[in-house]
């Protein structure tokens, strides 16, 4: 089953200004058993960044946070290591990384957060 992950490319206002965040690459392919990797430009330095995961229609769920300066991930309920890893590049850099063989079926939807800011990535499913 190959699956299309979409990213939304999102500029929204903060409090100090606008901030826009990129998301790469914009469209990514990738089969059951490979490994997806979705890297965020977060327009603006911070110590963390938290993924949520969003069915349409359904409210946002925490996947995982990832901080920086301790380099480590706190998992949601539900969400775990080995499916969902995060990694950063900088303070305005981070990587999410999905175990597509057992996370095949929770890649609906994910955000991610950041002080006032949000990225919205949609995936869906091709025949």
């Amino acid at each position: 089953m190959l699956v299309t992950l979409c990213a939304l490319i999102t500029a929204l206002t903060c409090v100090s200004g606008v901030t826009v965040l990129t998301q790469k690459p914009p469209v990514l392919s990738v089969r059951k058993g490979e490994t997806a990797t979705m890297d965020c430009n977060l327009g603006t330095g911070t110590n963390a960044a938290a993924w949520h995961k969003q069915i349409p229609g359904g409210s946002p769920q925490y996947v995982l946070r990832f901080h920086r300066s301790y380099s480590s991930s706190y998992y949601g309920s539900g969400f775990s290591s080995p499916k969902f890893t995060s990694t950063h590049q900088s303070t305005t850099d981070y990587r999410l990384i999905i175990v597509t063989a057992v996370a095949i079926r929770t890649l609906c939807g994910l955000f991610v957060l950041c002080l006032f800011t949000v990225l919205k990535t949609l995936y869906r499913y091709l025949p």
